[in-house]
């Protein structure tokens, strides 16, 4: 029982409250297109857009271009 209490208090330090108040209409149309996009909650699109660009970043990190740009 304990160790639900851990994980639930973990899960609850990894949230955080985020105002997007001039990003929302840009999320829910940038995949407009898109009927999986569509179904998503806002929560859900927010994700799938950082977890994208992170990927994007990740990439380019270990890019061997990028190593030869800074030699």
């Amino acid at each position: 029982m304990d160790e639900n209490l851990t994980k639930d208090s973990d899960v609850a330090r990894d949230r955080l409250t985020l105002d997007i108040t001039d990003l929302k209409e840009r999320i829910e149309e940038c995949r407009s297109d898109d009927p999986a996009w569509r179904e998503l909650s806002l929560s859900g699109k927010i994700r799938a857009l950082l977890v994208k660009q992170l990927e994007t970043l990740e990439k380019q990190k270990k890019s061997p271009a990028n190593e030869s740009k800074g030699k």
